[in-house]
């Protein structure tokens, strides 16, 4: 999870604000509960996921943040995150992923570089025969 505060209007520098743990609901919930009681100003959050997100958005809401003062973009495209994106909270958009897809590309580039690396090894001539 990025936290950050976009540009002003005044053009003056985005500041990042943190990277808390967000991984999970609890962690990302802890981690902007904890930015807010330390009154770190933020408006926009990246989550790793969707799950990451929902905390973040629990945490604003039990501290009544109004819903368009921060933007929320993650990544999984759950029907939830969904939901939240179309009643208008927090949420502004969420990657939908395909995980088979990823996954097999993933496998693939495993065994074309092991097959690379494995057709070097047995044709490469020691310096010392050329």
């Amino acid at each position: 999870m990025m936290v950050w505060s976009r540009l002003q209007a005044d053009g003056a520098e985005r500041r990042v604000r943190g990277t808390p743990a967000g991984y999970s609901e609890d962690d990302s919930y802890h981690s902007i509960q904890a930015l807010i009681q330390k009154n770190v100003d933020f408006d926009v959050i990246l989550s790793i996921n969707d799950v990451g997100a929902y905390g973040a958005v629990k945490a604003m809401q039990e501290a009544n943040f109004d819903p368009k003062s921060v933007i929320i973009v993650s990544a999984n495209g759950e029907s939830y995150a969904q939901d939240l994106i179309r009643q208008g909270l927090f949420l502004r958009g969420t990657v939908t992923l395909n995980r088979e897809q990823s996954s097999q590309i993933a496998v693939d580039s495993i065994v074309k570089c092991w097959q690379a690396a494995k057709s070097r090894r047995l044709s490469a001539i020691p310096p010392a025969m050329s």
